[in-house]
This record gives C-alpha cells, sequence and structure tokens, in this order.
C-alpha cells in the first residue's frame, strides 16, 4: 500500500449512515457516477444523496472531479469485482 490510512474517524463517518455505504459499494465497481446517477442506482432522491456525498468527500473516502462524477480515489481500490476497498486502517468488502 502506497497511500496514507485513512482515519478511523474519517472511516466513522463515512460509513455511519446507509445510504452512505450503498454509495460506496456502487462506486467500488470503480466507475465514475454524478449524483443524479448514483442515487437512482441506490433508490434514493438526488437531494439526499448530496448531503451524503458531501460527508463521503470530507472524509476523504471519495473524491470528485471536474465534470462533477463521484469515484473512490484509485489507491483505495483493492478489487472492483470484488468490490473491495483498502483505506489502510480499514478493508471494506462491499460485495454488489
Amino acid at each position: 500500500m502506497n497511500h496514507k490510512p485513512l482515519s478511523l474517524a474519517n472511516l466513522a463517518l463515512g460509513m455511519g449512515n446507509e445510504v452512505r455505504l450503498r454509495a460506496l459499494r456502487e462506486l467500488a465497481a470503480g466507475e465514475g457516477l454524478m449524483t443524479v446517477e448514483l442515487a437512482e442506482r441506490i433508490g434514493t432522491s438526488a437531494s439526499k444523496l448530496f448531503h451524503h456525498m458531501k460527508k463521503l468527500l470530507d472524509s476523504g473516502m471519495v473524491q470528485q472531479n471536474r465534470s462533477g462524477l463521484y469515484s473512490i480515489p484509485p489507491q483505495y481500490i483493492a478489487s472492483t469485482t470484488e468490490r473491495t476497498l483498502d483505506y489502510g486502517s480499514c478493508l471494506l468488502r462491499l460485495k454488489p
């Protein structure tokens, strides 16, 4: 692992809600998604998801590019097929 692990406090913030966990599971497939696409895939409204994505951004668990696509920073993706994320101090297996 060639990156700084995220703190447990940041990970707890990011994983502390079912909507955020569903968003992480969807993004763990390695595809960048817009808020509307992601909300549709996880079954919530875009406005509700926006609030949760802010928390994931603040935690460092996701990133957003200039086009507005959310994604998992590539250094944290251990396996897209198994949807496994390695945040250093936490390994998340978010099986589809």
